[in-house]
């Protein structure tokens, strides 16, 4: 980034957070706590990748109030 912008908007379309030149739809970058987090407002289920303090590389869904399922980079 630029220091300047955190999201741009294409013409096409296409929303990049984190990067200037966005290749899909969405397309997000960023490191700062190793966490992307979806979460429904209304019933608290999210969607979670990256890293917590449970798991090191992973794709989590996780319902309101428990563990959910994920999948690790180790299987």
């Amino acid at each position: 980034m630029d220091g300047k912008r955190a999201m741009r908007i294409m013409a096409n379309g296409r929303v990049g957070i984190g990067n200037t030149n966005p290749r899909g739809q969405l397309d997000v970058n960023g490191a700062l706590d190793n966490l992307m987090r979806i979460t429904d407002t209304t019933t608290g289920n999210r969607i979670l990748i990256g890293t917590d303090e449970q798991l090191t590389g992973f794709i989590r869904f996780r319902p309101l109030g428990g563990s959910g399922l994920a999948i690790t980079n180790n299987g």
